[in-house]
C-alpha cells in the first residue's frame, strides 16, 4: 500500500463529501479498507513511516467516530482534519494520530 496514495485519496474524498459528491459512509468504508489492511499486514510488510502519518492516522480514526453525527458537526471536523492533511492548518499537537 502506498500511504502517498491513500493521502490524496483521502483529501480527494474529504473534499467531495463537502462538495456532497460522496457519503460519510463511503469516507468510512475507505477508512475500514486501510485499517484491514495495516491489521491484516505483516509489520514488516508495511511501508516506512511517513511524516505526514500522523494527520493521516488522526483524520482515519475521525472519520469513524463522525458516522451517526450531526451533519454540521461532520463538516465543521472534516473541513478541520482537510485542512491538517493539506498543510493549510497545523494540527494540535495534543491530536494523536497513529498506525493501528
Amino acid at each position: 500500500m502506498n500511504l502517498f496514495n491513500k493521502l490524496n485519496e483521502l483529501v480527494s474524498l474529504l473534499q467531495r463529501y463537502l462538495s456532497g459528491e460522496v457519503s460519510i459512509e463511503a469516507l468510512n468504508e475507505f477508512v475500514w479498507e486501510v485499517i484491514d489492511f495495516f491489521d491484516k499486514s505483516n509489520s514488516n510488510d508495511l511501508p516506512k513511516q511517513c511524516e505526514f502519518e500522523r494527520e493521516f492516522w488522526y483524520a482515519v480514526w475521525q472519520i469513524q467516530h463522525l458516522v451517526g453525527e450531526e451533519e454540521k458537526l461532520v463538516r465543521k471536523e472534516i473541513t478541520e482534519m482537510l485542512g491538517y492533511l493539506t498543510n493549510e492548518n497545523t494540527m494540535p499537537k495534543e491530536y494523536e494520530g497513529r498506525r493501528p
